[in-house]
C-alpha cells in the first residue's frame, strides 16, 4: 500500500456565507464565519488567543498573514454598512469586536424597546 495525502481545498465565494447586513442576521453570520475561521485554521486570530501581535519576527509574519486572511474574509462577507463600520480596523480581531459591539448593542436596544412597547399596551 502506498501512502496518500488528501488535500482539502475550497473556494470562498459570495455564496459561501450570507453577507452581514445588520443586527437581524448578525447572530447567524457569526456562526457561519466562525465555521469558516475554524476550517481555515484562523480561530486563533478571531477572536482567539493571538489577537495581539507576537514579539518574534517569524511569529509576527505568520500572525500578520493569518489576521490579513481573516480580515479579508470578514470584509468580503459584509454588505456596505457593515464594511463601513470596520473600514478603519487594522486587524481581524478589531473588526470582529467592532461589529460584535455594534450589532449586539443594537439588538439589545431593539429588544428593550419592544419589551417597553408591549408592557405599555
Amino acid at each position: 500500500m502506498s501512502n496518500t495525502t488528501t488535500d482539502f481545498n475550497f473556494k470562498i465565494t459570495s455564496k459561501t456565507s450570507k453577507a452581514l447586513k445588520d443586527e437581524n442576521n448578525h447572530p447567524l453570520w457569526v456562526v457561519e464565519m466562525s465555521r469558516m475561521f475554524r476550517l481555515m485554521g484562523l480561530t486563533n486570530v478571531v477572536p482567539g488567543s493571538q489577537t495581539e501581535k507576537p514579539s518574534t519576527p517569524v511569529d509576527i509574519n505568520q500572525w500578520q498573514m493569518n489576521t490579513d486572511k481573516a480580515l479579508i474574509l470578514i470584509i468580503t462577507n459584509c454588505e456596505d454598512e457593515a464594511q463601513a463600520l470596520i473600514a478603519g480596523c487594522e486587524t481581524a480581531s478589531e473588526a470582529w469586536k467592532t461589529q460584535k459591539d455594534h450589532y449586539e448593542g443594537r439588538t439589545h436596544m431593539h429588544l428593550a424597546a419592544l419589551l417597553l412597547a408591549i408592557t405599555n399596551l
